[in-house]
C-alpha cells in the first residue's frame, strides 16, 4: 500500500513538507477495504510460505484497523460537535 508519508522519528511528516489535510470517511472506509482484500488474497491462496512474514503482514493489517477505528471515531465525535454546534445556532435563533 503506498502513502504520503515517510514515518521519521515516530511522526508523520509528508514527504514533500505540505500537511496533509486529516482523512475524511470515504478515505478511511477505501484504506479499510484494502485491508479487507489483502486478508482475502491471502485465506483464498490457502498456501503459507513464510509463517513469520504472514504474521507480519496481518500484525501490520491489525494494527491499520485498529488505527482506522480510532480516526472513524474521532471522525464522529467532530460530526457530532458540529451538529451540536448547528443545534444551539438553531436554538438560538429560534429564542429570539
Amino acid at each position: 500500500m503506498s502513502s504520503d508519508f515517510d514515518c521519521d522519528d515516530d511522526s508523520l511528516t509528508p514527504v514533500n513538507g505540505t500537511p496533509r489535510s486529516p482523512y475524511n470517511r470515504d478515505e478511511v472506509l477505501t484504506i479499510l477495504s484494502g485491508f479487507i482484500a489483502a486478508l482475502k488474497a491471502r485465506a483464498e491462496t490457502g498456501r503459507i510460505r513464510d509463517p513469520a512474514g504472514v504474521k507480519v503482514r496481518i500484525d501490520a493489517i491489525k494494527a491499520g484497523v485498529s488505527a482506522c477505528s480510532v480516526l472513524l471515531s474521532g471522525i464522529k465525535d467532530m460530526q457530532m460537535d458540529e451538529i451540536e454546534m448547528r443545534l444551539q445556532a438553531l436554538e438560538g435563533d429560534k429564542a429570539v
